[in-house]
């Protein structure tokens, strides 16, 4: 994702060009996600050094970077969908093979059949599965 109006929008699917853009990296931690991880050691391996504008511990921050800069952030696909508007982001496919990026819920048994924690599952599971394009125009109108 870049910013709405970056000057080279229309040659960031080519991949030389992407290359040649300014990114926003995001670090991989211990604390971290490991999706982290495997974005940074495959962009890492196909960057140049000179072209890694920032460093920071999170997709959001990046967002927000990318949302006030000309440099390119690559971040999952449904977060980016869920942050394009209100930060006047324009989202396009990186021309790069980046590693899909899986995530899923884990509970304990005790807690399997608790309403709150049913509630709580169910309320994430709406936010970030299944159809991102419908779930956030439906939140928007649910807000607005």
């Amino acid at each position: 994702m870049v910013r709405k109006g970056h000057p080279r929008i229309r040659n960031l699917s080519d991949p030389e060009a992407f290359l040649r853009e300014r990114h926003i990296m995001v670090t991989f931690s211990n604390t971290g996600h490991a999706v982290h991880q495997v974005l940074e050691q495959v962009l890492t391996s196909k960057l140049d050094k000179d072209h890694v504008q920032v460093r920071v511990p999170s997709f959001v921050t990046a967002a927000f970077v990318a949302s006030r800069t000309d440099a390119v952030a690559s971040i999952p696909a449904r977060f980016a969908e869920y942050v394009v508007d209100d930060l006047q982001l324009a989202v396009f496919r990186t021309p790069l093979n980046l590693p899909r990026v899986e995530i899923s819920q884990f509970w304990h048994e005790r807690v399997h059949a608790d309403r709150g924690h049913r509630w709580f599952r169910a309320a994430i599971y709406e936010l970030f599965g299944g159809s991102r394009a419908a779930e956030v125009s439906e939140l928007k109108s649910r807000t607005a």
